[in-house]
């Protein structure tokens, strides 16, 4: 009888102690899928004594019949967080896969509280404001979108269940926001599906979530199979989440998380002064005109930040070693330029007259975070996207000291050009059979339509003289047009990558290259092409906004046609003595005198040797 009873009582406390290990899980699916992806390895966690909840986000799975175009990305994480609240779950072990890592990122912000791990499965790991497109560079070949759904090659509806679900584009599309400062302390796992043929080690390398996990602090795990590992091996990716789930000391450190995902920054007293002046017209300096490679001895970088929303410069003597000419700190002040008190995007060129033609785009992604306005955007991203905006600031100097200013209202310059979305990214060129500056940029239609328009700017480059037409046979942004011995080349971004287009003419005849010129396997954008004076030698200089952390990519080429990859800012030969991470630049050239003068205005050495 006293066995028995110790016998009961002992298993008593197990029960309690099983009780007490008890995990609440919910676990979010990937993309065209549902939660019938997860049917085995929930109930391999559900023998194992643990509270699970396998969501079918909106338009997925036994919910195909609610897909519409309307449905976002935020309709899906309504799915997770309303499961999570009328089911009244706390201390929570999330799950997602794929596409899901957008969701939970998207719910980690919403409810930190109710949240005890985090694990990405293989997962799209998005910094704030970056959408699922954004990370892969669109739909893949062969997709098609059908009435605001995304049909995938591997559609097919009639699989039991039906695999490739036709998904709803909006949620790709939209941004997430991840900017709570408790959802950064959360403890976070991210698990490396890794199939027996690949090497982990180089898997680490071009693993874009792999990357931006190491950048935050995270723990890192992999797991033998394929992308879909939890069908292959249901019992092993329980276990793995069961044990993913102990893993309480991967919380980030404040610094690293700040260093993987930039927060915007209000205008500092502690900020070097700008020493720029604007001015209301200018006088052309003795000597001004036409320049040619041979009165060159420099190179002059811009590019801006995420954090502040200003524009930098920085020289170099050798198109190799850039230093920025005020410590670090903004020269253009995007609150004092820009309607949207924010500017991206910057492009310097050299015009005919020897002056400096700046263009950049008014906008700031954080501008409702500052108190700049008091809605997400200007106008709906349901109707008009994500960063809409309508202005570009053109500016223009002989010295780089004295600016004119003109922040330009594309649309109500021209209301012939309807509703547009946005201009983004403008550059200017000098074209010699009309003799003016070209001013082209991306306008985007129906949150939808991104092309590549052009027009000339007025000699005091503070408005475009005609309606902006636009470049046929360039569908999408960030144009780069550079002339090269006759004939123009054009570089620009579609589905995330750098192609490449080349035409007798300026605005039209462009025939493209095929396949991606930059040699990367994320998200690309911002080209920007400059020669090495005195070689043949042409830099093609874009931004790998796909990397963690984000940063400027390399390569050369003597014939725009093979291309030597020249590793990413300070991490190769291309370098900065005093700042780092510049985002979407471009160099152009200047005189000995031009460098000595700004270098003494800014207080900074140059060395010509």
């Amino acid at each position: 009888m006293k066995k028995l009873l110790l016998f009961f009582v002992l298993l008593c406390s197990l029960a309690s102690l099983s009780r007490a290990e008890t995990l609440s899980i919910v676990m979010v699916h990937g993309a065209t899928a549902g939660g019938w992806e997860w049917k085995t390895t929930a109930r391999f966690l559900q023998d194992d004594g643990h509270d699970v909840h396998r969501v079918t986000l909106t338009g997925l799975g036994e919910r195909r019949h609610l897909a519409t175009a309307e449905v976002n990305l935020d309709t899906h994480i309504d799915d997770v967080v309303n499961t999570i609240l009328f089911e009244d779950l706390h201390n929570i072990v999330l799950t997602g896969h794929s596409y899901g890592g957008m969701v939970i990122t998207g719910v980690m912000n919403r409810i930190p509280d109710r949240i005890r791990h985090v694990v990405y499965l293989d997962a799209a790991v998005p910094q704030d404001n970056q959408s699922m497109f954004d990370l892969v560079g669109g739909t893949p070949p062969g997709s098609k979108v059908v009435n605001g759904l995304v049909q995938f090659p591997w559609f097919n509806p009639d699989a039991k269940p039906p695999t490739g679900v036709a998904h709803p584009v909006g949620t790709f599309r939209q941004r997430v926001t991840f900017d709570n400062p408790d959802a950064f302390k959360l403890p976070v796992t991210y698990v490396a599906f890794v199939p027996s043929d690949q090497d982990p080690a180089k898997r680490a390398e071009t693993d874009n979530g792999w990357q931006r996990a190491k950048a935050r602090g995270w723990t890192i795990r992999t797991f033998p199979g394929s992308h879909v590992a939890m069908m292959e091996d249901p019992r092993g990716v329980a276990s793995l989440i069961e044990d993913a789930a102990k893993d309480q000391n991967s919380t980030p450190t404040a610094d690293a998380f700040a260093a993987a995902s930039p927060s915007p920054q209000a205008p500092s007293a502690e900020r070097q002064p700008t020493q720029l002046e604007i001015v209301s017209e200018l006088t052309p300096p003795a000597g001004a005109g036409p320049k040619t490679e041979q009165d060159y001895s420099g190179y002059i970088m811009v590019y801006f930040k995420d954090e502040t929303h200003c524009a930098y410069l920085a020289v170099s003597t050798d198109g190799y070693t850039f230093t920025d000419l005020n410590s670090g700190d903004p020269i253009f002040d995007g609150t004092l330029l820009a309607e949207q008190k924010g500017v991206r995007d910057p492009h310097l060129a050299r015009g005919p007259d020897g002056a400096f033609y700046l263009v950049m785009t008014d906008l700031h992604i954080f501008g409702d975070r500052l108190g700049h306005r008091e809605t997400r955007w200007q106008r709906p991203e349901e109707e008009h996207g994500w960063g809409n905006n309508r202005a570009i600031v053109m500016m223009k100097s002989f010295d780089l000291i004295h600016w004119t200013h003109s922040d330009y209202r594309v649309d109500l310059a021209f209301p012939e050009l309807g509703d547009i979305d946005c201009s983004w990214a403008p550059q200017t060129v000098y074209d010699p059979a009309a003799d003016k500056m070209l001013v082209y940029f991306t306008i985007r239609y129906e949150n939808a339509r991104a092309n590549i328009f052009a027009a000339y700017a007025n000699d005091d480059f503070t408005a475009l003289e005609s309606t902006p037409t636009m470049i046929p046979n360039i569908g999408g942004i960030d144009s780069d047009i550079t002339q090269v011995d006759g004939r123009w080349h054009q570089f620009y971004v579609a589905n995330a990558t750098i192609r490449h287009a080349v035409s007798d003419h300026i605005t039209d005849g462009y025939q493209t290259t095929p396949g991606r010129i930059d040699p990367n396997t994320v998200s690309t954008e911002a080209p920007n092409v400059f020669k090495r004076l005195g070689t043949d030698t042409y830099v093609l200089m874009y931004d790998v906004y796909g990397g963690s952390p984000n940063n400027m990519g390399f390569s050369e080429t003597t014939d725009f046609q093979s291309y030597t990859d020249l590793g990413r800012f300070n991490e190769g030969v291309m370098r900065g003595t005093n700042f780092n991470r510049p985002k979407h630049g471009a160099v152009t050239y200047a005189t000995r005198d031009e460098l000595i003068h700004a270098a003494k205005h800014w207080n900074v050495e140059l060395d010509f040797n």
